[in-house]
């Protein structure tokens, strides 16, 4: 067998550890588990994702998908950012750019100010197990 064919004696455990990472919405100890609605400008976000990073620091952040403008997520407790980003298909515009492939463009229409430049926070104590997003335009 050759050596590019043998797995390291580690390698079922990196993959245990690969697939806790991959799970999904954080599971952090102390969570709360969080849902709601995500609208931009007054439309419901189809598909996205959502970020919760605690304003601490002590804790990992814990990232939901949005489906159909909703959400469902284990969040840390606390006051955290809240990054919210989305993607959708340009009508009418295509990337031809491979030879003998069309494939729609897509824009990430959500702006920096819900995302890379969020000032949204939210305090997660339990109390209130749904918290919705109206995000209006730049």
């Amino acid at each position: 067998m050759s050596a590019w064919f043998r797995r390291p004696p580690y390698f079922g455990t990196l993959l245990v550890a690969a697939g806790l990472a991959c799970a999904g919405c954080g599971s952090s100890e102390g969570g709360v588990q969080l849902s709601g609605a995500v609208t931009y400008q007054g439309q419901p976000v189809t598909a996205g994702e959502i970020v919760f990073t605690p304003k601490s620091g002590d804790q990992p952040s814990a990232a939901g998908k949005i489906e159909e403008g909703r959400f469902q997520c284990q969040v840390p407790a606390g006051p955290n950012i809240v990054r919210i980003t989305a993607y959708r298909e340009v009508p009418g515009k295509f990337d031809t750019s491979n030879p003998g492939e069309t494939n729609p463009v897509i824009e990430m229409y959500i702006p920096p100010e819900y995302n890379s430049d969020s000032k949204l926070e939210v305090t997660v104590d339990g109390s209130n197990p749904t918290v919705d997003f109206e995000l209006g335009s730049s």
